[in-house]
Formats: C-alpha cells, structure tokens, sequence
C-alpha cells in the first residue's frame, strides 16, 4: 500500500544496542582473511557477540524463553536440515501473516517468519508442540527481518515491489541458514542481489512503459530464484549477473532519454528566444510605417523566418545574420524614400 511505512517498527521493536554497528577485531593474519577482509575468528567473535545481544533482547521483550524457543523438556530444536525443508516449504508464496507484516508498522517479520516455520513443520510430520528454533537459527531470522526493516525504511518501495521484495524474506533466512558470514559480507551475492532488486523497485509505481518493464523484470529474477533455489547459493551470483547487466542497460536509456529530453528542450528554448529576437527586430522597423500589405507580409514572413533560421543555425552575431538585417533595413530604405517622392 502506497505511504506505508515501518520506521516506527523498527526504532522501537530493536533496542538501540542492536542497531549499533560493532567494530571489527584487529586485522587477522593475511591467510585467515576472507572476503571483505573479514576473518574466520573475526566472524566468530562478532557471532558471538551478536548472539548474546539477540539474545538479551529476545529475553527483554518476550521473557526467559521466546515463543520461538520453546520451554525445555521434550521440546527439541529443529535440525538443520528441517529448517532447509520447512523453508523451502515456505519459499513458494508469501503466507497472508507476513505479507501482513511487510505491510503493518507495527508487526515484526522475524516473528512472524519464526511463526511461520513452527506452524508449517507439521507438513513434514512433525509435532510443532514439540519442537522448537535453535537460538542461532533465531539470530539468523532476527539479522534477516531487521535487514529487510531496514531496506523497507531506507528505500521508497512501495506497491507491486515493496511485495516483490517481500517475497525474498523466506529464501534470505534459507541463505542465512546455509551461509551466516551473508551477513558480514557486503560483496555477498545475495546482498548485492537484494540492494539490485531494491533500485529496480525503488520510486517505481510502475506508472509508465519503462517503469512497467523495469518491474517485470524484477519480477522474473524473483520468480527464478524461488523456483531455482534449493540449497545452492550459486544461483544468486547467476541471477545477480542477470539483472546488474539489465539494469546497466536501462541506466544507459533512462540516460539516453534524459539527454534527448534535455536536448529537445534546449532546442524549443533556442527557438523560442530566436523567435523573440527576430520579432523585436521586426517591430522596431515596421511600427508607425504605412506600407503597402505586400512587403509587410515579405517582413512579416519569409524575412523573418530566414532571419530565424539563420539565427538558429549561424548565430546572431555572424555575417549571415546582419546581412539578412541589412537587407530588411534596404527594403526599407527604398520604401521610405518612395514615399518622400511622392
């Protein structure tokens, strides 16, 4: 829906000390380092860290054990590759309760997806009284739900993209699942995917033809990655390739467009002014002159649109344009000193 917004959802579900960026621990040696220079116990450290901040605010607000998490006894938590198969349960379509929550300021998506796979592991024979999310699984929802929060806020997406974007909620927590150094890495493929996917939907109502085509092929990229993600990430490289080579190509029209736009209106601006020169140029010679209708109308037309034209082509200040001057005022001349003769 158009105008709406989830900023006071996340300022005020998240505590300000989750919402703070931690620093990263001094470099590690150089064959330790990884991708954006982040280390293998760097990445463990800040895990850590982040557990326990998710996990102080899980308890904040919902008490010693969240909904999610369950109360002990016979509960257990799912295994890995339950939460795989819960989530691509999910994947296909976006449930009514978390669209519900892409939309409602005041609803959190790490809930209602936690929700979500608790309900839906009865499709897989299990007992959803008698199991639970391991806490790690929940930071990886959580980190999830507060990176789509963000993007919602920051970026003006709304309609059929702000529902585009929605729909990735599920497959991110699968890539969070399978890769939690996503998270880390701002040069991960599905990060990069998801910042392309929100500049294609971005201020676009999809109102006009290249608006039109620019979501429809936001929307095949979707499409493809719900149908074609499994358990390999790779597909996000391939799909990113894909749209980064459209989007580049758009870039290059939208740009294009805009040059001719500008072009074109620079061109009626020239005109214009050219126009109003040569009009004043007129006037100044013919009024309070009695003439006889022929020349008035040689003044009016064929000299004044050659002295536009030249104006337009030559320039005011060139040879061209004061001899076309020159001959009006000769015109002139003549027809004044005819009537001195009579």
């Amino acid at each position: 829906m158009r105008g709406t917004t989830r900023k006071s959802s996340y300022r005020h579900s998240h505590p300000r000390h989750l919402r703070q960026v931690q620093e990263l621990p001094q470099p590690a040696p150089a064959h330790e380092v990884e991708d954006d220079g982040v280390s293998d116990s760097q990445a463990r450290e800040l895990f850590n860290t982040l557990h326990h901040l998710l996990n102080h605010y899980r308890s904040s607000r919902f008490g010693p054990s969240s909904p999610a998490s369950g109360y002990g006894g016979s509960v257990r938590p799912l295994r890995p590759n339950e939460m795989i198969d819960v989530l691509s349960l999910l994947q296909s379509d976006v449930s009514p309760g978390l669209h519900a929550a892409l939309e409602s300021p005041g609803d959190s998506l790490a809930q209602r997806v936690k929700a979500e796979v608790l309900a839906s592991a009865g499709r897989l024979g299990l007992d959803p009284s008698q199991t639970r999310l391991d806490p790690l699984d929940e930071d990886a929802i959580d980190l999830v739900g507060m990176l789509f929060e963000v993007l919602l806020d920051e970026r003006e997406i709304q309609g059929k993209g702000r529902a585009l974007v929605g729909r990735l909620v599920v497959p991110f927590v699968k890539v969070a699942m399978l890769d939690r150094k996503m998270f880390l890495r701002k040069s991960h493929p599905a990060r990069q995917l998801l910042n392309a996917l929100a500049e294609a939907c971005e201020q676009n109502p999809g109102e006009t033809p290249g608006e039109l085509e620019l979501l429809a092929k936001a929307e095949s990229v979707v499409e493809r990655l719900i149908a074609e993600f499994n358990e390999n990430v790779a597909i996000f490289s391939v799909l990113l390739e894909e749209l980064n080579s459209y989007l580049e190509q758009h870039r290059k029209r939208i740009q294009l467009s805009e040059k001719r736009a500008a072009e074109a209106q620079q061109g009626r601006e020239r005109l214009e002014n050219a126009r109003e020169k040569v009009q004043s140029e007129l006037e100044s010679r013919i009024a309070g002159r009695a003439m006889p209708p022929s020349i008035e109308l040689l003044l009016r037309s064929y000299w004044s649109h050659h002295l536009m034209v030249v104006s337009l082509r030559q320039g005011e200040a060139s040879v061209q344009y004061r001899a076309g001057l020159d001959t009006g005022d000769a015109l002139i001349a003549c027809l004044d000193e005819a009537h001195c003769g009579m």
